[in-house]
């Protein structure tokens, strides 16, 4: 399971990095698309001008959707929790940016193109994050009657216990659980069905 995970999280990331990019591109052409109808914002440098700047943005909102716990399957089962999370992480990697950009430089590059890009890549990771939760949500419970996993499980009622609730927190593992095997008290097999199984994957 816990190689499901890490590539479950690589996934993910290879993604980011993607929208990010994506990002950072449609925030300059919306930031020179506002300077035609405000004298508030100033004519900016090129794009190539910029792009020392992309590593410290990239890096930046990773570190923030890795402590907030993007990468891990359990934040995508509600929609709530990835509005929120992006939300907690855009105002960090805000932070880091900034902060990164006063030490690094005195001039600094167009304060508003920075904040716009903030503002233009919690949308697009918005989108991406809850295109993969209706994925998550609808895909497995489509292909659990036919292929998911089948598994019976063979050991005491707390450690099944243990385990029906990890799978309960990583509905992409596609895993059902059938039954539970465990020992009669004069010691033979005993299997129980699913009246004795968590309360939650009952049929």
């Amino acid at each position: 399971m816990t190689r499901k995970q890490n590539f479950f999280g690589q996934l993910i990331l290879a993604v980011d990095l993607i929208v990010l990019m994506a990002s950072y591109i449609a925030t300059y052409w919306v930031r020179e698309w506002l300077v035609q109808f405000t004298s508030a914002l100033l004519p900016i440098n090129t794009l190539s001008a910029y792009v020392w700047l992309l590593p410290i943005l990239l890096l930046s909102d990773l570190i923030a959707l890795r402590y907030f716990e993007l990468y891990n399957a359990i934040t995508y089962r509600s929609s709530l929790k990835i509005l929120g999370a992006l939300v907690k992480t855009q105002t960090l990697a805000g932070l880091i940016i900034f902060s990164t950009m006063f030490m690094l430089t005195a001039w600094g590059p167009s304060r508003s193109m920075m904040g716009l890009f903030i503002l233009v890549s919690y949308f697009g990771l918005a989108a991406e994050k809850l295109s993969i939760y209706v994925l998550m949500k609808y895909r497995w419970r489509l292909r659990r009657p036919t292929t998911a996993w089948k598994v019976l499980l063979v050991g005491s009622r707390t450690d099944a216990e243990k385990y029906l609730d990890l799978v309960l927190q990583h509905p992409d593992w596609n895993t059902e659980i059938v039954g539970i095997v465990s020992a009669s008290p004069g010691g033979a097999p005993e299997r129980k069905g699913h009246s004795d199984l968590h309360p939650t994957v009952e049929h």
